[in-house]
């Protein structure tokens, strides 16, 4: 357990101003609040190219201790894309409004609710902080037990991505009810905060995800309700940004209005929250349906929300005084609830095109709702804070925009019982061309599970057409390359035979993961008789390990090449390069490529050159 000192009424007031890596300029003072000095803000989520601090009462990507901005890019510099971040909660309850804030001051309390109300600060209550390699002592991993944090079905706490922060807050104490912007009586709710990360290159290095599991637990029924995620960007100078929105991505970003930041130079990245999955509303009895980005908002430094009513406002997509937008700020044109909602930033502004005109020192917000919660109940909350980086501004937010489909998948599942359908998979199979006349005993699938890791598959569940895998093959791995890992199972092909006919055929996967959730997937891979069909191949043992044989038919004499290529499509190995007769041919496959180099594990590509045509087909080496 890390020392903590218990918080009595000691309080600290920090004045919120700019980073002097922000350019601090005349006019750039956010409002003086109150933030708690003893409350644990000190952790940072830096496994790739972002480190984000996080803390245990509401507020990410701010650096609490010092006032300056909280989240730098690359990790390793001095240099911030993202001043400050955190979570807004607004409902009515009774017809009054009421928020919770977390931005420079936070309404938020460490620690889980007991009997509808907060408890006093307890030295358990901090961020949980482990990787697969650093995993929580006894004493903390009983205090995160207590406190509600996941855990595998091992017993040890559920590790989403390389590295996870897990901690618990609510807004239940009105003591720190205290933010200008809000100041209201507490809504009653408890939050549960994971934010992991992964270590792999590309777009997932320039990620961190973050889930909020928001319930209920005060005696009210909170009507009207909206999560949204609040952020400060500061992308770099301070006075130079400009923002934007993709509802096709559900993303709200900031990018710089020139090619001439005062921090990042000519080639200024560009920051963005994507909205993973929103609140679930079931508009009838026995449907449930997921918002997704219900609004965007923004404003301007200095123009902060003075009151509750008019943070309210902001979250429902409309101004502070509660009018509504219009598109392009002109009264004629429709009302919309997404502002500068333009798809392309390069191109002019227009009424189909509307973009941001005022480079200036910007707030933004995502925002999902409305919908109700009664004591007890429970809504998920998930999103991802991405930098995309290309050669100039432009260019940086294009990079954003290809990031948001590549990290989706990546996500923290949503909890147990919390799920609106099924997990989804994708699937391969190998071989995934079939040979009915062959005699391989075995049919390998990968695996990689959408919103979670391959590791958190109970690999005893999954079926592949009804078919249970051999209990003594069950591999975590990038198999296929392609940056995620993957498990690789394999079933007898005696017990998947009868399901085999000519053609293409489909086979239905499902299991479940460790957290309880349930998933299904479909492979699909190509049958043929090696008797009648030409050029049909087969591949024995699989996986090769690394050692095997390549098998394939002939129906005409001719020149043959046989290539092995790695997972980028570079020709590792020539395995034949010669004249052949008609029939059955077998060519040996030892692991080295053609310089006599041992090849490492992973997915490789044979490809067969024939008269009668090209077949090709994956291969799975491992070592």
């Amino acid at each position: 357990m890390r020392p903590r000192l218990t918080l009595f009424l000691a309080i600290t007031v920090l004045a919120h101003a700019p980073s002097a890596l922000a350019v601090p300029l005349p006019g750039l003072a956010r409002p003086t609040e109150h933030s708690a000095s003893l409350f644990d803000h000190d952790d940072h989520m830096a496994v790739n190219q972002l480190d984000m601090l996080v803390s245990n009462h509401g507020s990410l990507a701010y650096d609490i201790a010092t006032g300056n901005g909280g989240l730098v890019y690359p990790t390793g510099t001095v240099k911030t894309a993202l001043f400050a971040a955190g979570i807004w909660i607004g409902a009515k309850v009774n017809g009054a409004v009421r928020v919770a804030l977390g931005e420079y001051a936070q309404e938020y309390w460490p620690g889980p609710m007991s009997g509808g109300s907060y408890q006093a600060d307890q030295p358990a209550f901090h961020n949980f902080a482990f990787d697969a390699a650093n995993q929580l002592s006894p004493g903390d991993l009983a205090d995160y037990a207590s406190q509600g944090g996941p855990m595998e079905g091992s017993g040890h706490p559920l590790l989403f991505g390389d590295a996870t922060i897990w901690s618990v807050f609510n807004d239940a104490n009105p003591l720190v009810h205290h933010n200008t912007a809000g100041s209201t009586n507490p809504l009653g709710v408890e939050v549960q905060q994971t934010v992991c990360a992964y270590s792999g290159p590309a777009a997932l290095g320039k990620t961190i995800f973050v889930k909020w599991k928001v319930t209920a637990k005060g005696p009210d029924t909170l009507d009207s309700a909206y999560v949204s995620i609040w952020c400060d960007p500061d992308l770099g100078g301070a006075i130079d940004d400009l923002v934007g929105c993709d509802t096709t991505l559900a993303l709200g970003y900031c990018y710089n209005a020139t090619n001439a930041d005062p921090v990042y130079g000519s080639s200024p990245p560009a920051v963005g929250i994507t909205l993973i999955r929103g609140a679930i509303v079931s508009p009838s009895v026995g449907v449930s349906d997921t918002l997704g980005m219900t609004s965007f908002d923004k404003y301007i430094g200095g123009t902060d929300p003075a009151n509750a009513g008019e943070s309210y406002a902001y979250m429902r997509g409309v101004r502070a005084d509660g009018t509504p937008w219009h598109v392009l700020d002109d009264p004629l044109q429709p009302e919309t609830r997404y502002p500068v909602s333009g798809l392309d930033p390069s191109l002019p502004s227009s009424a189909t095109n509307w973009l941001d005109s005022n480079p200036a020192d910007r707030r933004l917000m995502l925002s999902t709702g409305p919908f109700s919660m009664a004591p007890g109940e429970s809504q998920e909350i998930i999103f991802a804070i991405l930098v995309g980086q290309g050669a100039n501004r432009f260019a940086s937010i294009s990079a954003l925009k290809s990031m948001v489909p590549l990290v989706r998948p990546f996500a923290p599942a949503p909890s147990p019982g919390t799920s609106v359908g099924i997990v989804s998979v994708d699937v391969a199979l190998i071989p995934e061309t079939i040979d009915l006349a062959s005699r391989a005993p075995w049919v390998d699938a990968l695996i990689e599970p959408s919103g979670a890791r391959a590791d958190a598959i109970d690999a005893g569940s999954v079926r592949l057409a009804g078919v249970a895998p051999d209990g003594g093959v069950a591999e975590v791995a990038d198999h296929d390359a392609n940056g995620r890992a993957d498990l690789l199972l394999r079933f007898p092909r005696a017990s998947l035979d009868p399901r085999l006919m000519p053609g293409a055929v489909s086979l239905d996967v499902s299991g479940r993961l460790r957290t309880g959730d349930s998933f299904e997937g479909t492979a699909t891979l190509r049958v043929v008789d090696g008797r009648h069909a030409p050029l049909a191949a087969s591949l024995a043992p699989l996986p090769m390990r690394p050692a095997g044989n390549l098998r394939f038919v002939t129906t005409r004499a001719g020149s043959a090449r046989v290539s092995l290529f790695d997972a980028r499509g570079r020709r590792v190995r020539t395995l034949l390069m010669d004249r052949i007769g008609t029939g059955a041919h077998t060519v040996a496959i030892d692991g080295r490529d053609d310089h006599g180099r041992p090849l490492g594990s992973g997915l490789y590509w044979f490809r067969i050159e024939a008269a009668e045509g090209i077949a090709t087909g994956r291969v799975v080496l491992l070592r």
